[in-house]
């Protein structure tokens, strides 16, 4: 029989205090180190690569994330706030059953990408060097992946970091080397990813071991999908269908440059993304037992308590970025990116308001909301037209507006869902008229 992990019985039991810290440092550090590793990764080749070579290693990368944004939707969000609120044998069940789930998904997704890669070769496309590199890489990415949100679940942040220590301190060392060797390409790249994040799911399954067994309940999976099944599918209709989308848009119009430059303009918002993760990832299941254990209330005061940190923070960076944007893109990515500097000072109005619109979706998922989540991304799929229009007029500066439009959409349609969801609740606790007790008279008599 699995032994319960020790935190699982006894987390709840130490001082507030000492877990507010644990929760905030811990996180941070961890979002740093990923948010780091980007940087470390990301801008030595782009610096190695050609403008167009460093684009087609964008989209490819982006097809990744595309896979790893299912996985968040049916896999981990779901494990970070309905497995937060199991104990004992019914979580290890839960996390069992959700493993195999995972498995699927990881099979399935390498499949696609040897697919296309047999596809890309096939016409002799350039690309397939990338796609075939993509096929470790993706299986590798997403184990690791599932078993550091498993530990985040588990209140276990410090081993969660160990293992990203392993999997993007590996990729760091490992890219660093490459550039000196001047062997840093786009698929030595893509293959170091899936090296990297093998070794890290090694030891992070080693680590969960006594929160594995040979469990596997159909009723788990149909449980994540009915609470995943908006998020992935917001993610695939908003994100990929609207956002990613453009960029492919742009690419197509412009050729791969213009994917290399938007992805160089995103990775300037690496530090401000470490704080935005934080958010996105340990919200949900921080906001769900603080609603479960203390009750609306002491929700929308965690909420308001969030913002107050989030965007001065937030905002300070993207404006200070937005002021200095040609000498920062120069600096940090080299003399070919000079001439984008406007394009990265337009995007960080998109930054800012896209990092405000995850914490709004951390605090739907914290109230099993994830329908309006789906909604808004539906009405997100509105604003593709606007851009795609807009690449013809504008070129590269047309996706950027148009994401700006579709966050501005986004962040108001999230926000009024999280104000009518705490409306609704505070209607049904409060007590019937009946009940409310009358104020009685000088004489002590009701009149």
């Amino acid at each position: 029989m699995p032994i319960v992990p020790r935190h699982l019985r006894d987390s709840l039991s130490l001082p507030r205090l000492l877990l507010a810290l644990q929760r905030g440092v811990w996180p941070l550090a961890d979002q740093g180190l990923i948010a780091a590793a980007s940087f470390a990764t990301l801008i030595p080749l782009g610096r190695a690569l050609t403008v167009d070579d460093f684009g087609a290693f964008t989209l490819v990368y982006a097809m990744l994330h595309f896979a790893n944004s299912m996985q968040s939707g049916l896999i981990t969000q779901p494990h970070n706030v309905l497995g937060a609120m199991r104990r004992g044998e019914d979580y290890v069940r839960y996390t069992s059953s959700t493993a195999v789930s995972q498995i699927f998904l990881a099979v399935l997704s390498a499949a696609t990408a040897l697919v296309a890669w047999i596809v890309a070769k096939s016409f002799g496309a350039g690309v397939a060097p990338l796609l075939l590199a993509a096929v470790p890489a993706t299986v590798a990415w997403q184990c690791h992946e599932f078993l550091r949100r498993v530990l985040y679940t588990e209140l276990r942040i410090g081993s969660a970091f160990g293992i990203d220590l392993i999997a993007y301190g590996g990729q760091m060392v490992g890219a660093a080397v490459l550039w000196h060797l001047n062997m840093l390409t786009g698929p030595t790249m893509m293959y170091l990813v899936g090296v990297a994040c093998a070794c890290g799911a090694v030891v992070g399954l080693w680590q969960l071991r006594n929160s594995l067994a040979r469990h596997f309940d159909r009723s788990v999976v149909a449980e994540n999908w009915h609470f995943g099944k908006w998020i992935a599918g917001g993610s695939i209709i908003g994100e990929w269908l609207s956002a990613q989308l453009l960029v492919f848009l742009a690419a197509a119009a412009m050729g791969a440059a213009a994917a290399g430059v938007l992805r160089a303009v995103h990775t300037m918002f690496g530090p401000t993304r470490i704080l935005a993760q934080v958010f996105s990832i340990t919200l949900p299941t921080r906001l769900a037992r603080t609603l479960a254990g203390d009750g609306l209330g002491m929700f929308r005061a965690d909420v308001r308590r969030t913002l107050l940190l989030a965007v001065p923070v937030l905002g300070a960076y993207c404006l200070l970025v937005a002021t200095f944007a040609r000498p920062l893109l120069t600096l940090v990515f080299g003399e070919k990116y000079r001439e984008y500097g406007g394009v990265l000072a337009l995007y960080a109005v998109s930054a800012f308001l896209t990092y405000i619109y995850m914490i709004g979706t951390a605090v739907l998922r914290a109230q099993r909301l994830t329908r309006p989540i789906f909604v808004s991304e539906v009405i997100y799929l509105l604003v593709v037209p606007i851009g795609a229009l807009l690449i013809p007029v504008w070129g590269i500066y047309g996706v950027v507006v148009g994401l700006i439009v579709g966050d501005i959409v986004l962040l108001a349609f999230v926000w009024r869902s999280y104000l009518r969801a705490v409306r609704k609740d505070e209607s049904a606790t409060a007590p019937p008229e009946s009940e409310i007790p009358m104020p009685a008279t000088a004489g002590g008599m009701l009149p």
